[in-house]
């Protein structure tokens, strides 16, 4: 998908429509962001522990979408460990369609209603 279109920038006061339904960015992104928190970081977890990934018994798991969790990276190559910290980020992106199919999609509805208006 990232081959074939461009993602734009989309603000927290922008709509999206989603078949009859509207949202404000905003009202999106903290919905998604409470269903990671909660469940979505109990579901990783219990995923981790299935697969017998201990990654940290200190803190929740919610703690990976909020403040990340302590750990360290050895790079390839490196000599020494690095201290951090892990993040999951999950990001709402959106991608515009072909310009051009949105322009003659749009020509095609003008004409439509222009025929409309004259027939009545």
């Amino acid at each position: 998908m990232e081959d074939k279109f461009k993602s734009i920038e989309c603000n927290d006061d922008d709509v999206m429509q989603f078949g009859e339904n509207t949202y404000k960015v905003d009202k999106l992104k903290q919905s998604i962001n409470n269903i990671c928190n909660d469940s979505l970081a109990c579901a990783v977890n219990q995923e981790l522990n299935r697969q017998r990934i201990q990654l940290t018994r200190k803190h929740p798991s919610a703690t990976f979408f909020k403040d990340g969790v302590e750990c360290k990276i050895l790079n390839l190559g490196s000599k020494k460990w690095k201290k951090g910290r892990v993040k999951i980020n999950i990001s709402i992106e959106f991608y515009l369609d072909d310009e051009e199919n949105n322009h003659s999609e749009s020509s095609l509805d003008d004409l439509r209603q222009m025929f409309n208006e004259t027939q009545s």
